[in-house]
C-alpha cells in the first residue's frame, strides 16, 4: 500500500495540459502547489482524527484531493495562496468523510468500495463552489476583465454570467450522480443473491487469520 501512493500525485499534473496555452505555466504551479497542500493537510487530517495514528485508506485518496478541486476555472485565475486554500481545504474534508462520513453511510447499507464520495464527490463539490467564488470576484475586482494581464472574455465566452452557469452545471451534475447510482444500487440490489459472495479472497489468498496461526505453529516447532 505504501508503494502504491508513491507516483498517484503525477496523475493531475497531465490535465493541465487542457489549458488554454498562455494559462497552462499558472495552471501547473497553482495544480502542483494545491496537491502539496493537500498531502501536508492529508497526513494531518488523518493523524488527528484517526487517534493520533495514520489511515493509509486516508494517505492514498485525500492526497489527490487538491488536484480534484483545483482542476477547473480556479486555476486559470486565482494566484497560489488560493491553490494552497483549496488544496488544504479538500483534503480535511476529504478526509472528514473518509474517518466519519463512511461509516455512517455503511450503517444504512450504502457501501462506497472505492472512495469516490469522499476522493472526488466532495473536492468535487468544493472545486466548483471554489471556481464560482473566484470567477466572480475576478470579474468584479477587475472592471477591464483583465487578469494576469489576460482578456477573461477570451477564456469564457460567455462572460461573467459564466459563473452562473458553473453553478447551474453543478447542480445538474449531483442530481444526475444522485439519480445514476439510485438506478444502479436498485439494479444491483435486485440482481444480487444476499446469501452469494461475489468475491472473496479465501479461494487465492492467505488471510491475515491464516498467516498468524501459521506463525503461532512455527513458533511452537
Amino acid at each position: 500500500e505504501i508503494l502504491s501512493v508513491t507516483g498517484v500525485q503525477t496523475c493531475a499534473l497531465p490535465i493541465s495540459a487542457l489549458a488554454p496555452p498562455s494559462t497552462q505555466h499558472r495552471v501547473v504551479v497553482n495544480t502542483v502547489l494545491a496537491l502539496c497542500a493537500s498531502v501536508v493537510f492529508a497526513f494531518l487530517g488523518s493523524r488527528v482524527f484517526r487517534g493520533g495514528k495514520f489511515e493509509m485508506k486516508d494517505i492514498q485518496n485525500a492526497t489527490l484531493a487538491g488536484g480534484v478541486g483545483i482542476g477547473n476555472v480556479t486555476a486559470i485565475v486565482t494566484g497560489p495562496g488560493s491553490a494552497v486554500i483549496i488544496g488544504a481545504t479538500c483534503a480535511v474534508v476529504s478526509t472528514l468523510g473518509y474517518a466519519y462520513i463512511t461509516p455512517r453511510l455503511a450503517k444504512y447499507g450504502v457501501a462506497d468500495t472505492r472512495g469516490v464520495h469522499n476522493a472526488h464527490g466532495l473536492p468535487g463539490i468544493i472545486g466548483a463552489l471554489s471556481g464560482m467564488i473566484s470567477l466572480a470576484i475576478a470579474y468584479n475586482n477587475n472592471e477591464d476583465g483583465f487578469v494576469y494581464g489576460q482578456n477573461l472574455d477570451g477564456f469564457f465566452t460567455l462572460g461573467q454570467p459564466t459563473a452562473v452557469w458553473l453553478l447551474l452545471s453543478l447542480i445538474i451534475t449531483i442530481v444526475l450522480a444522485l439519480a445514476g447510482g439510485l438506478l444502479i444500487g436498485f439494479a444491483m440490489y435486485f440482481a444480487t443473491k444476499p446469501d452469494k459472495h461475489l468475491f472473496t479472497d479465501e479461494t487465492s489468498f492467505r488471510r491475515s487469520e491464516e498467516r498468524r496461526v501459521g506463525k503461532e505453529c512455527r513458533s511452537r516447532w
